[in-house]
C-alpha cells in the first residue's frame, strides 16, 4: 500500500475512534443517603460530574440509613437492594455509603474525586460493542449478547431542610436522583423499544452487571 494511502488510513481510523470515545456515554451510580454525613461531598461531586455531557450521573438513596434518625424522601429499598447485588458481583464485604460504580464495573468511596476521575477517564477508552439512543419515548439500539435494557427517570435541582438525624439543620441539594428504574426487556440484537417517560436508558450484564451502552434525552 502506497504510504499516502496507509497514512490516510490511519488518520481515518484514529478520527473514527475518537468518534466513538466522543459519542460514549460513562454511567456512574452513587448510592447515598441524607441521613449519612460522608454523603453530602459525593452527592456535591456528583452534581459537578452531570455538567460533562459525557456522564451519566445517576444517584440511588438506600434505605438502611432511614431507621438511624432521618428518612430521606428519595430513598427506596429497591435502591439497596441494586446495591447489594454489586456487593456480590464485585465479591465485597458490604455495602457502604457513600459509594460509587462506574459503568457497573468498578467501585471506589463516592467522595473520593482522583479514584472516580481515573475510573470514569478509562471507562471512557474502552471499546464498546453495544449501542443505545433514546428519542420520543423510544431506545433503539443493538446488543452483541442478551443484555438487559433498563429505563430510567431522574430528576434534580431537590433541596431538603433536614430536621434530625446526622445531616441535623442542614439543606441539602441532591441532583441526579433517581425516582424510578425499570427493566424493560432482554434484548440481543437490534432491538427497539418503547420506554414511556424516562430520561435515560442502559444496557447492562444481567450477571456481571456491567454497563455497555447508555443514553440520556
Amino acid at each position: 500500500m502506497p504510504r499516502r494511502i496507509l497514512l490516510i488510513a490511519v488518520v481515518l481510523l484514529w478520527s473514527a475512534a475518537r468518534s466513538r470515545a466522543a459519542d460514549s456515554k460513562v454511567v456512574v451510580e452513587l448510592f447515598t443517603s441524607q441521613g449519612c454525613s460522608s454523603c453530602p461531598p459525593a452527592d456535591a461531586l456528583l452534581s459537578e460530574l452531570a455538567r460533562d455531557p459525557h456522564i451519566i450521573p445517576l444517584a440511588f438513596h438506600v434505605d438502611y440509613w432511614d431507621h438511624l434518625g432521618w428518612r430521606d424522601p428519595f430513598s427506596s429499598h429497591q435502591w439497596s437492594e441494586r446495591q447489594v447485588a454489586y456487593v456480590r458481583a464485585m465479591n465485597l464485604d458490604s455495602a457502604y455509603t457513600p459509594q460509587a460504580i462506574v459503568n457497573g464495573e468498578r467501585q471506589m468511596v463516592g467522595s473520593d474525586r482522583r479514584a472516580l476521575t481515573d475510573a470514569i477517564a478509562r471507562a471512557s477508552r474502552e471499546r464498546r460493542d453495544a449501542s443505545v439512543t433514546l428519542d420520543n419515548g423510544v431506545a433503539r439500539g443493538s446488543a452483541p449478547r442478551a443484555l438487559d435494557l433498563f429505563a430510567v427517570v431522574v430528576k434534580s435541582g431537590a433541596t431538603t431542610a433536614v430536621k434530625s438525624g446526622e445531616n441535623s439543620g442542614r439543606t441539602l441539594r441532591n441532583d441526579a436522583v433517581v425516582r424510578e428504574l425499570k427493566r424493560i426487556a432482554r434484548v440481543n440484537g437490534t432491538f427497539s423499544n418503547a420506554v414511556g417517560p424516562a430520561n435515560v436508558v442502559f444496557l447492562q450484564d444481567p450477571t456481571t452487571l456491567r454497563i455497555y451502552a447508555a443514553a440520556t434525552r
